[in-house]
């Protein structure tokens, strides 16, 4: 034992030859992670604490709006007056005075005695007899005034152009012959007729209708112009341009 002893006395004695190598101690290195989560949640709360303050203050704002929306009308509108200065009463002797230049009405009695005069109604309606309660059917005797020459004139031939319009010609020949033997000088119907009377072919009675017209009105273009065209159906052409050539309208 003595000498286990004095061995390991011996070997605290001598000095290492070689240096310990210390064990593998990782650097210690702060959390890196917990920062970005305290910066984050310090930001949540200040967004909070500044809302929460907006709100109160927006609050507050609603509640004295409320207060100033529930007084009377009644109230406001005595303090509003309380506030108006009142004028000051003026004395007797500052009064102004003031000159009435309207002239005194007369007495309203004179003016009804002016108004309510008698009125005299006559008892004319008080003699009506009982009988012409009911009103009586008079006859009416209508009155017939003749047609002037002119309105028959018209109305004639009306008539006679609305028959060629239908086919009748007959019927029209005889309505402008009826004019004709009237109204000799109506140059119109003479035009018609002799139209009507070419058409059928019957030149003769044509030349009649439109030389008598020419007696009337010789310088008439209607008739003139009608009685060329009869020239050139007739085949006298040179007439015709003869005829017209030698027209001097009035």
């Amino acid at each position: 034992m003595s000498l286990l002893n004095e061995m390991l006395h011996d070997l605290a004695r001598q000095k290492p030859s070689k240096q310990i190598t210390p064990l593998f101690t990782p650097a210690f290195t702060p959390n890196k992670s917990k920062s970005p989560q305290k910066i984050l949640l310090l930001c949540l709360a200040l967004i909070t604490l500044i809302c929460s303050l907006f709100l109160f203050n927006k609050h507050l704002v609603l509640k004295n709006i409320i207060i100033t929306k529930s007084v009377p009308e009644t109230e406001r509108n005595t303090i509003d007056i309380n506030n108006i200065p009142q004028p000051t009463p003026q004395t007797p002797s500052e009064s102004a005075v003031f000159i009435s230049y309207i002239e005194p009405l007369t007495s309203a009695a004179s003016l009804r005695v002016g108004i309510q005069l008698p009125i005299s109604r006559p008892d004319t309606l008080n003699d009506w007899p009982e009988s012409q309660n009911e009103l009586s059917v008079m006859p009416v005797n209508k009155v017939y005034t003749a047609p002037t020459i002119d309105e028959w004139h018209d109305a004639q031939l009306n008539k006679a152009l609305q028959a060629i319009d239908k086919g009748f010609d007959a019927q029209a020949i005889a309505l402008l012959q009826e004019i004709l033997l009237k109204i000799p000088n109506a140059s119109d119907v003479r035009e018609n007729l002799a139209l009507l009377y070419m058409s059928s072919g019957d030149f003769t009675h044509t030349a009649e209708v439109i030389n008598e017209g020419l007696k009337y009105s010789p310088n008439d273009a209607a008739l003139i112009t009608v009685k060329a065209r009869l020239f050139l159906d007739q085949g006298k052409a040179t007439e015709a341009i003869k005829l017209l050539t030698g027209y001097d309208p009035p």
